[in-house]
């Protein structure tokens, strides 16, 4: 018999009998001669002509495809049959093309399929589960997946695209990674979107994993994707994350755009990249984050406070002792006292070089204390 387990469920195997010389099956045997290749076309074709009038699971566990015998599944695109499909832990050395199919669920955890794997206008009513796959491109353009669709742990090594799928269950596409290309999601649709626990993030440390899914390209259409998904179930912090990432990565293809144009273009879309992440990001999260604005407040206070009791000469004061408490006390109330407008006397006696910065400094935080208001009323209308 034929020594095939599955690596996800051990107590399951394969009834058929093994090769001659080999421990499995025709099926699942991933070195074929030739002739095994004909005589695995013929018995593919059997099977499904055996399932065509039925609407009989079609199980393809482990299955080793040549490229030179794909599944077809042409035939059953005309008679509305409507049939589960299990193609986990298969290998496909070619294309796997499941496009305008009506089928009941879709499996394919764990498989690798080193061509492209289409459900273009396909209708999965049911599960749609490609947890752990490693492919080269997945398209589901205008397809409608009636369940959940897992993507969790999915690997695509040239493109996705995702151009006007509907999910009309969750969508989980945690630690999934679309390569080279990226993905598209423009819009696509779902009632739930599932990246992880505690993901999307915008945690001061965060990383690649705080987004819960990688894309090499078109990152900004999946975070406009999530940000209308988690509105309108109402979770705002997965929102403002989403809505984070989605301008992070509108300043990085805005500098991609430019590239192809004029260095002129490039180096001002790069510069606005920088103030984007030095200020609007860095400062306030791109107006998600009260830590950053309250952050930017104390950054800029001490800052000024340092330059007020190491440059007392500046701000017309007598030479103080500059390592002192009582010197540091006076900096720190001095910057406060600009910060929240309280105001400084008189700054008549004060030298120009002094009046520059304390008029710098007021206006600086007049920006601050605005920004802040902004991202608190956000927040609270949000």
């Amino acid at each position: 018999m034929c020594e095939w387990k599955s690596a996800i469920d051990q107590s399951r195997g394969c009834a058929v009998t093994a090769e001659p010389d080999s421990p499995l099956c025709l099926f699942h045997s991933e070195q074929k001669t030739i002739d095994q290749v004909d005589r695995f076309r013929a018995a593919l074709a059997a099977k499904l002509e055996a399932a065509r009038p039925s609407n009989a699971r079609l199980d393809f566990r482990g299955w080793d495809f040549p490229a030179t015998a794909p599944l077809n599944l042409g035939r059953f695109r005309t008679n509305g049959l409507t049939m589960p499909l299990d193609l986990g832990e298969t290998h496909f050395h070619g294309d796997l093309d499941l496009s305008e199919l009506s089928l009941r669920d879709v499996l394919l955890e764990n498989a690798k399929i080193e061509g492209a794997v289409r459900l273009r206008a396909a209708l999965v009513d049911g599960d749609l589960v490609l947890n752990g796959a490693e492919l080269k491109h997945l398209s589901l353009r205008s397809a409608v997946i009636e369940g959940d669709a897992d993507f969790t742990g999915l690997k695509v090594l040239d493109s996705g695209d995702f151009l006007g799928t509907t999910f009309k269950g969750v969508a989980m596409f945690a630690s999934s990674r679309f390569m080279n290309n990226g993905a598209v999601f423009t819009g696509t649709k779902a009632v739930g979107l599932d990246l992880g626990p505690d993901s999307p993030s915008t945690a001061w440390r965060r990383s690649k994993r705080s987004k819960g899914i990688e894309i090499a390209k078109g990152e900004r259409s999946f975070w406009q994707f999530a940000l209308g998904t988690y509105s309108s179930l109402g979770d705002r912090e997965r929102a403002d994350a989403a809505h984070f990432y989605e301008r992070s990565a509108s300043y990085a293809d805005a500098v991609v755009e430019a590239k192809g144009r004029s260095r002129p273009a490039y180096f001002r879309a790069r510069l606005d990249q920088y103030i984007a992440y030095c200020f609007w990001n860095g400062l306030i999260g791109y107006g998600t984050s009260v830590s950053r604005a309250l952050f930017g407040w104390l950054v800029a206070a001490i800052g000024f406070a340092c330059l007020y009791a190491a440059l007392p000469a500046v701000f017309g004061r007598p030479d103080p002792h500059i390592f002192t408490w009582a010197n540091w006390r006076e900096a720190l109330f001095m910057s406060m006292r600009v910060f929240v407008k309280i105001g400084t006397a008189s700054i008549a006696t004060v030298p120009p070089a002094g009046q520059v910065l304390l008029c710098s400094y007021a206006a600086a935080s007049t920006v601050l204390i605005t920004v802040f208001v902004a991202v608190v009323t956000r927040k609270v209308m949000r």
